[in-house]
């Protein structure tokens, strides 16, 4: 007997009507995705929200009454918690750190494909944390400006399991996937990456990950991953 798929349900906040209705038609070719409702500004963004109470909300940081990073500010003040993936044509540095200050999943670019980004929307969905390539070096380059050596540095500070298991959660694989693959139970790799998380003073998955591979860039002239990779 065929189970039946039980669909990511999503909100998309896009102030451009075209945009919307371009990404409404993208999403709704997949059935492993169910779109509760759009808005186009951040009051009706808000709204629909708290309404519909979606498990993921596609984003754009730029928004006719307002900025993207304090809606999702909003988000996370509520009492319901949805991952969120940024969609945007924003590369400053500015827009890129304060979004994931606010806690989101996934950054990318506009610039990309719909494959990628339904791929993008699968990842998040499952737990994934999404880095544009691009946004990745920004991230590198601010960490680098920043004198953030010292903090990439902490990497070494780390036990061969705990940078084991860093290095699978680089490659943006989930606690369950990194149980699998190290042969652990996923309580044993949620202790380990706290652990991580504690040791390197990140507070997110995808600010442990850029220190990674920014860290094993710096000492062994590894190339940085692919988004997602």
């Amino acid at each position: 007997m065929m189970t039946s798929v039980i669909p990511t349900k999503i909100i998309i906040v896009e102030d451009h009507e075209v945009v919307r209705l371009g990404l409404r038609q993208l999403i709704e070719d997949c059935e492993e995705f169910e779109i509760l409702g759009e808005a186009g500004n951040c009051r009706d963004a808000m709204t629909v929200y708290e309404e519909k109470k979606p498990d993921l909300v596609l984003l754009d940081l730029m928004l006719p009454d307002g900025s993207g990073v304090d809606l999702c500010k909003k988000m996370r003040a509520s009492s319901h918690r949805s991952k969120i993936l940024v969609l945007t044509s924003c590369e400053d540095d500015r827009c890129i750190f304060d979004a994931f200050a606010q806690g989101i999943d996934g950054y990318i670019l506009k610039n990309i494909n719909g494959e990628a980004i339904i791929s993008a929307l699968h990842d998040v969905a499952a737990g994934k944390s999404i880095l544009d390539p691009s946004v990745t070096q920004h991230v590198v380059n601010h960490m680098r400006d920043s004198s953030q050596s010292k903090q990439e540095d902490l990497v070494e500070t780390l036990s061969a399991q705990e940078r084991r298991v860093l290095e699978q959660v680089a490659k943006g694989l989930t606690n369950k996937e990194v149980a699998s693959v190290l042969n652990l139970s996923e309580k044993t790799v949620k202790n380990y990456f706290s652990n991580v998380l504690s040791k390197l003073y990140a507070s997110r998955r995808t600010e442990a990950a850029a220190l990674y591979w920014s860290y094993i860039r710096r000492r062994e002239s590894y190339p940085y991953p692919s988004s997602g990779s």
